[in-house]
């Protein structure tokens, strides 16, 4: 058995088992970056047309359109409400359609970079998608933390929310 250990030692050695474990070593770790919660929540906030720092700093409300109706009304009325704070994100992504819940903001805050329609349905595609209202924290551009609100506390859990979002300097 040792010597079969000796032999696989040496192959290693080799200058091309090297590079290759180098290679694939390197492609795994940037994988893992680029399907880093943090990197999957930026890219659905851009391809939706908006803008987010690489050094975000601070929280994303992902609203399921789909989901609990009064934990909707209340995340939407928290969305009316800090609507152009730069710390936060408020996301809404459907299995159909936005019309009903455009309805709720007039043409001007339908403009605000911090509120994302997911209208191509990228949530989906990168695995965001949740039943639940959910909090992402994040800070210098890494998440931090990730919260789903349960239904039964979320007027508590979104007023906590909001007393974080008051609490940030922007």
């Amino acid at each position: 058995m040792k010597d079969f250990y000796r032999i696989v030692f040496l192959k290693l050695e080799s200058r091309n088992i090297t590079f290759l474990l180098l290679l694939f070593l390197g492609f795994n770790i940037a994988c893992n970056k680029t399907n880093s919660p943090s990197s999957i929540l930026t890219r659905l906030i851009i391809e939706n047309g908006k803008s987010i720092e690489p050094n975000f700093s601070g929280y994303v409300l992902l609203i399921p359109n789909d989901g609990c109706h009064p934990c909707i009304q209340k995340a939407l009325k928290l969305t009316t409400k800090n609507l152009n704070h730069k710390h936060i994100y408020f996301v809404i992504t459907t299995d159909f359609d936005f019309k009903s819940t455009k309805l709720k903001f007039s043409s001007r805050e339908l403009l605000s970079n911090n509120l994302v329609f997911d209208i191509h349905k990228k949530s989906n595609q990168l695995g965001l998608h949740k039943s639940n209202l959910t909090v992402f924290y994040f800070k210098e551009g890494e998440m931090i933390f990730e919260k789903a609100i349960n239904p039964t506390t979320a007027s508590f859990e979104l007023f906590e929310l909001q007393s974080r979002i008051d609490r940030i300097k922007g």
